[in-house]
């Protein structure tokens, strides 16, 4: 038989495993008494009157007490019968405390004078309990010592189904409430209905044995999730495979009705004959919301191995803005970067007047959907970052890898040193975004701001396209992947609609509000719809020509958004045309800049600064005189191809070694000072550093002292992380004394407007922990970790992200987007005069 899958779980269904063999009988009893009273409305959820147990006490008792040898019923017990298989059947109720369908083995039917039948509802009193194979067993036996009565009976197949629109909605809204759990063997669920679901195959030629029932087995799948299937057993196969191919032939979905079997670890439809499967032009969703669902991918790559599918939705009055589940889309979200997403599936658990919860078993917090307010609630935000989550003092929680270089740990000294409930609101109706729930109680919102709220602000940036997610990094590395990025997209009709246009404005205000690192402080008005409107720019943005939104996406990034971190990428589906060519989007972006204060002052300071070290002949690397070494580099550079320690730095020149990796640079100048004992002094000259890797600065700061810490705020709800590192400098294996240069050298740090970034993060460590002695001019700023962040219709823009680079004062988190102060000012154009400088420190130490 084949291998099949369900969604999501992936559980194999195996032939051998459906071959359920008869118990023995134990012995005949005749029924006290048999009351029909009335039907039951939910077959499941009869009333327990005073003085009776769940039967989920039963079951715990059996667990803790029964051996090898029977032992006593204490409990009275009312339930259904369900799925009767010769001598044994299961007595099944729901749970009134748990809300979980409980569900215990009873056995000794056969020869009984009433037939007890499926949907009997009994209660029964006494009985010898065991468990047999791992499967507590209730045992009716000959000596009269178990009662029953027959509260009712009724027909399961006689009554309305649960309804489930596709096997997606079964699997995601079902299984929490329908299943029980992995202690029993063989459970059943409730009498349910799939809707649109898509045939897959019949075996109509082979059957099997269910208990004393034959059936023949079939298969169905999720419209969108073609690589899961679900399984079926049907007893009749007159005219089931004639269905089966005339849907698959003419595209047609069908419907399928059974009961729902849980077995171990696969789940399978049993149906009683060819009825319970009609042909059905509906597929798998809420027609009164959804207008139509497709596929869409997170891509990677331009291999199908690098693409993931997930479902995305046009909605009813909501034109043609693309909308995703919020539970699917989380998972799926999950899926692209952890083996194990399950770990992360939320359960939903509260739902009324279009408000729902959901919550995660696991590390995870709740999730509180407002779809009236329209607002997103995430309790414990930082918790969705990873499966690898630390909390230190029970706070801020860090990665491991925050710092992921060579030879450097972080130690016990880490702290978080500022414990906010990290909770986060994000109000999607302030900017006129909808988030829409349907009759199932599952909330839509735009792709584009999930995308923003899960992804971008995780560092895990994908652009949208009109189609599909394109992951960014690869974008911007890939040429194959960008041409698919662009020939993919719809985006290439001069116009968007009027609600496509009115969407991707009120999108772009969410993301610079919630992904822009730097707006609140760049603009504490907080409104970024007044921002636009200041900068003349709406009529653009909010324009149905796609040209037109381009030119005013230029003009807002270079004239406001562009601050040394975040830009303009140049990647929208909309540029690639002849009428808006790369040669026009430059001339409108350069026009941008030039009226940004930020941009001249880097730009300016970099080109006097240039021409001032070329005037003096200098060059990135070492320099010797006298008592002074002066080490100069322009980028913080982390090297990535292995151990450093294998690295021989004597072979390479300083303007090799600078492009492999900062620590090698550092290592080799500081071997080489070492050799020369004249050396009193050393110089970090920052003065043209644009900044570069997080990870080596720790690294640097090693050189410098024996207690190297770095700061880390997150703005989304303001946590501060204190992180402490040991360096292993000399690469012995051992942290100790010797992996430290503080005190054997007077250090200078140099700085200029042009030091950014990391040219300005590990000045303000310095300067803040008193390292060393700060000269030359304010650093350039920069504080801000980088990342990317897009518009509704794919344009890619560099981004200064949530995460602030600082340092902690033992008080306070610190960080300087304008710039660190020096101790000591020098003029530019004596920043590289080597006479100039040492007599300059010589005199402040005299």
């Amino acid at each position: 038989m084949k291998n099949k899958r369900k969604l999501i779980l992936m559980v194999g269904l195996s032939t051998s495993a459906l071959l359920i063999s008869s118990i023995a009988a134990v012995g005949l009893l005749k029924p006290a008494g048999v009351d029909i009273f009335s039907k039951a409305q939910d077959i499941y959820s009869c009333d327990l009157p005073s003085g009776y147990h769940e039967i989920s006490d039963l079951m715990d008792y059996i667990y803790e007490n029964a051996t090898d040898s029977e032992i006593d019923n204490p409990y009275t017990i009312r339930g259904t019968i369900t799925r009767r298989h010769d001598d044994f059947a299961f007595l099944q109720r729901v749970n009134q405390t748990t809300g979980y369908t409980d569900a215990i083995r009873i056995s000794g039917l056969n020869n009984l004078e009433i037939n007890l039948k499926e949907g009997s509802v009994i209660d029964i009193q006494g009985g010898k309990i065991t468990l047999s194979y791992n499967t507590p067993t209730l045992y009716m036996s000959e000596s009269g010592d178990t009662t029953y009565n027959v509260a009712f009976e009724t027909n399961p197949w006689g009554y309305e189904p649960k309804v489930y629109e596709g096997l997606n909605d079964y699997f995601s809204r079902g299984l929490a409430s329908d299943t029980y759990n992995d202690n029993e063997e063989y459970a059943f669920s409730r009498y349910i209905k799939i809707n649109g679901v898509k045939p897959s195959f019949f075996e109509d030629e082979e059957s099997y044995s269910i208990g004393d029932e034959t059936y023949y087995i079939g298969g169905v799948l999720d419209p969108i999730y073609t690589s899961s299937l679900l399984n079926f057993a049907i007893k009749d196969n007159v005219g089931v495979s004639d269905k089966m191919s005339t849907a698959i032939s003419e595209g047609k979905l069908i419907n399928i009705t059974g009961i729902m079997y849980h077995h171990s670890d696969y789940y399978l439809v049993l149906m009683q004959s060819s009825d319970d499967i009609t042909i059905s032009d509906k597929t798998s969703y809420d027609e009164n919301v959804i207008a139509t669902r497709t596929s869409s991918k997170f891509i990677f790559g331009t291999a199908d191995s690098s693409q993931l599918s997930f479902p995305s939705y046009l909605l009813k009055n909501k034109g043609d803005v693309p909308y995703v589940d919020f539970a699917e889309f989380f998972l799926y979200r999950c899926a692209v970067f952890y083996s194990d997403y399950e770990y992360f599936v939320l359960d939903k658990y509260y739902l009324e007047d279009d408000y729902v919860v959901y919550s995660n078993q696991n590390s995870l917090g709740e999730v509180h959907i407002d779809c009236n307010a329209d607002t997103i609630t995430v309790y414990d935000y930082s918790g969705y970052l990873t499966m690898d989550l630390y909390r230190l003092d029970d706070g801020s929680p860090y990665l491991d890898d925050r710092i992921d270089l060579a030879w450097c740990y972080p130690n016990e000294k880490s702290a978080g040193i500022n414990h906010p409930d990290r909770i986060k609101t994000f109000d999607l109706g302030q900017f006129g975004l909808d988030i829409v729930m349907d009759k199932f109680g599952n909330a839509f919102v735009p792709i584009t701001v999930l995308s923003n709220i899960f992804l971008t602000n995780f560092g895990y940036s994908f652009s949208f396209n009109g189609s599909n997610l394109y992951y960014v990094y690869r974008l911007l590395n890939d040429s194959d992947l960008l041409n698919l990025y662009w020939a993919d997209s719809p985006f290439n009709d001069l116009n968007r609609s009027e609600e496509y246009s009115a969407f991707t404005y009120n999108d772009l205000c969410f993301t610079l509000k919630y992904c822009y690192g730097l707006f609140d402080e760049r603009y504490p008005d907080g409104n970024p719809d007044e921002l636009i409107q200041s900068l003349g720019l709406k009529d653009l943005l909010t324009s149905t020509n796609n040209d037109e939104l381009e030119e005013g996406l230029l003009k807002l990034t270079g004239q406001w958004i562009f601050e040394g971190h975040a830009g303009y990428s140049a990647l929208s589906p909309l540029t690639h045309s002849e009428d808006f060519s790369m040669e026009v989007i430059n001339q409108i972006y350069n026009e941008a800049l030039a009226t940004n204060s930020r941009y001249n002052q880097l730009m300016e300071t970099n080109a006097e600064l240039a021409s001032y070290r070329d005037e003096f002949g200098k060059q990135i690397g070492l320099e010797m005189s006298g008592d002074t070494a002066i080490i100069r580099f322009d980028g913080f550079v982390k090297y990535d191809n292995g151990d450093t320690n294998t690295i021989d730095v004597d072979s390479y020149t300083y303007a090799q070694i600078h492009d492999m990796g900062s620590e090698l640079l550092f290592k080799k100048a500081f071997k080489e000072i070492g050799e020369n004992p004249d050396i009193d002094n050393v110089i970090i000259d920052l003065s043209l550093n644009g900044g570069g890797h997080i990870a080596v600065v720790p690294w640097l700061l090693a050189y410098l002292t024996d207690d190297v810490s770095v700061a880390f705020r997150n703005i989304t709800y303001g946590e501060e992380t204190d992180l402490h590192y040991n360096v292993d400098l000399n690469f012995d294996g051992v942290y100790d004394e010797l992996d430290t240069y503080k005190g054997k050298y007077n250090y200078y740090c140099l700085t200029s407007r042009a030091s950014f970034s990391c040219g300005n993060w590990l000045p303000t460590v310095i300067h803040e922990k008193g390292l060393a002695t700060m000269i030359g001019e304010r650093s350039g700023g920069g504080i801000c970790s980088v990342s990317n962040m897009s518009s509704a219709v794919g344009t890619v823009f560099r981004n200064s992200s949530l995460n602030q680079m600082g340092v902690y004062d033992g008080n306070n988190f610190i960080n300087y987007e304008d710039g660190s102060e020096v101790d000591y000012q020098i003029d530019r154009q004596h920043f590289y005069d080597t006479a100039y400088l040492i007599n300059f420190i010589h005199n402040l130490s005299n």
